[in-house]
C-alpha cells in the first residue's frame, strides 16, 4: 500500500510539448508530485494518443525531429500511449489523492494555455482542473532568485549565455540548470517528463534560497534579468 504523509505540502509540476506555438495541441504532457524540497513521489509521461498518432498533425510539429525518438522510447516503456481524457483523469485522480494545492510549470502561463487550448480542441470544452489550485509560475520564481545572485550574472555573462536581442541575460529553464549544477554542456531535452524533472529541481533550488517573491505568474519575467 502506497503511504502519503499528508502533512507535506504537495504540489503538481508539469511540462508539455506541442505541436507549435500557436497550434497549441499537445503530444506529450509530463507532470511529477513533489514538494518544495525536490522531493519526487509520482512520475507521468504520456503520449497524447488522438495528437501523437495523427502524422497530419504531427509532421507540423516543432520538434518533429523527436518523433524517432519518441516511437522508440514508447515501445521501450519510457512513454505510455493514451486518450487525453484519461490522461486527465489520472492527473485528477493524483491531485485529490495528494491533496495537492499548487501547480507549477517553468512557463506556467505557457503550458495552462495549451492544456486549454487541447481540451478545447479534443473534447470541445474548457480546461477547469486547476481552477481552485494555487498557480505558481517556477520561471518566476527564478529570476527572482536564483538569477540575481552575483554569481549567476558573472557566471552568464561570461559565457555570453543571453537573450536574441542581447539586452537580457538567458533565465531557460537550461540556463538555470546549468547554473545551478555547474554543468555547462547540459541540453534541455525538450520533452515532457525529462523536462519535469529539473524544473522540480530548480523549483527547489529557488524555495532553499527563502527570498521573497511575487506570487502567480509574471508576465515576461525575462525582462527582470536585464543586463546593466
Amino acid at each position: 500500500m502506497k503511504k502519503i504523509d499528508l502533512r507535506r505540502n504537495y504540489l503538481l509540476v508539469l511540462d508539455v510539448e506541442t505541436i507549435g506555438v500557436d497550434e497549441k495541441l499537445v503530444f506529450d504532457i509530463g507532470f511529477i508530485v513533489a514538494d518544495k524540497k525536490g522531493n519526487k513521489y509520482e512520475r507521468r509521461s504520456y503520449l497524447v494518443e488522438e495528437v501523437f498518432t495523427d502524422m497530419a498533425a504531427m509532421s507540423k510539429a516543432y520538434y518533429f525531429k523527436k518523433y524517432p525518438t519518441y516511437v522508440k522510447e514508447l515501445a521501450a516503456g519510457v512513454h505510455t500511449l493514451e486518450k487525453w481524457e484519461v490522461i486527465l483523469m489520472d492527473m485528477y485522480n493524483l491531485i485529490k489523492e495528494y491533496k495537492i494545492t499548487t501547480v507549477m510549470a517553468y512557463n506556467l502561463q505557457f503550458d495552462l494555455s495549451a492544456l486549454q487550448y487541447t481540451n478545447n480542441a479534443l473534447r470541445g470544452r474548457e480546461f477547469k482542473m486547476f481552477d481552485n489550485l494555487i498557480k505558481q509560475c517556477i520561471w518566476g520564481l527564478s529570476v527572482q532568485t536564483i538569477c540575481q545572485q552575483k554569481t549567476f550574472k558573472r557566471q552568464i555573462m561570461e559565457r555570453g549565455l543571453l537573450t536574441a536581442s542581447k539586452k537580457f541575460m538567458s533565465t531557460s529553464a537550461e540556463t538555470v540548470y546549468k547554473y545551478i549544477t555547474q554543468d555547462w554542456d547540459f541540453e534541455e531535452a525538450h520533452q515532457g517528463l525529462k523536462d519535469v524533472e529539473i524544473e522540480v529541481d530548480i523549483m527547489a533550488k529557488c524555495y532553499a534560497q527563502h527570498k521573497k517573491h511575487d506570487k502567480g505568474i509574471i508576465a515576461q519575467p525575462f525582462k527582470l534579468a536585464k543586463i546593466d
